[in-house]
């Protein structure tokens, strides 16, 4: 699983990918840098948020949407995202490309209702991040937090 999070210009995620019961580093980073100087950040299942990670990569051709393992957006293991533009507005999509605003801060996946509680106490999302997978199952690793550039 993973936790993907965005406050303000910063978006933040956990670096740990998980095979049944065992954590490793991801093979990638979970959050990628879209055209035009936003970030992308996905949870879901793994094969699901790579093949999203390489879409936006090539240029994010919504005429040309990526094809997911799991499409129907019902599905537990359905991709979500988080776009955070370079205008710091943010959108959140699903397995069928559809996108939506939203309000910042905004968090997705595992352990999403204790980070909301830590920023509303005050926590920048870096510091919220990290205590959260000190304290939530299925996220892991170092947090990696990236910036939008305006």
């Amino acid at each position: 699983m993973t936790i993907i999070a965005v406050a303000g210009s910063i978006m933040a995620a956990d670096s740990a990918s998980f095979q049944d019961d065992i954590m490793f580093p991801s093979a990638e980073p979970k959050i990628v840098r879209a055209p035009g100087g936003g970030l992308i950040g996905a949870c879901g299942a793994a094969g699901d948020c790579q093949i999203l990670r390489r879409w936006v990569a090539g240029g994010m051709d919504f005429d040309k949407p990526p094809k997911f393992s799991h499409p129907d957006a019902t599905n537990d293991k359905s991709l979500l995202w988080l776009w955070l533009k370079s205008d710091l507005s943010v959108e959140m999509g699903d397995s069928t490309m559809n996108c939506w605003i939203v309000l910042s801060p905004v968090v997705i996946g595992c352990g999403a209702g204790y980070l909301h509680g830590l920023l509303d106490g005050g926590v920048d999302l870096p510091e919220a991040v990290r205590r959260a997978i000190e304290r939530v199952q299925y996220i892991g690793g170092p947090v990696q937090v990236e910036r939008v550039e305006r």
